[in-house]
């Protein structure tokens, strides 16, 4: 009796891998380097050198968290189940 190979099955790993879940990795793994050390370093000797240099880039990285923050805001609007919905009643 001669063995058959398996069937192939539809879900491989290009399918599984979705354009978002591959932005998710990178950002993942961008996200575990130690990025804010280095970063607050740099703004503590970029403001003592130039005091109005920091307050732009304060400036600057509030407006990257609103930005985050009202994106983030309407990816759960647009999804098809909010949990936020059920407070109306």
């Amino acid at each position: 009796m001669p063995l058959h190979a398996a069937a192939p099955t539809p879900y491989t790993v290009p399918w599984y891998l979705t354009g978002e879940l591959r932005a998710a990795l990178v950002a993942g793994a961008i996200c575990s380097m130690p990025i804010l050390r280095w970063t607050v370093k740099r703004h503590r000797r970029v403001a003592a050198r130039a005091p109005g240099l920091g307050a732009t880039l304060d400036a600057a990285g509030l407006a990257v968290l609103v930005t985050l923050f009202v994106a983030s805001v309407m990816q759960v609007a647009a999804g098809t189940y909010n949990p936020f919905i059920y407070f109306r009643f």
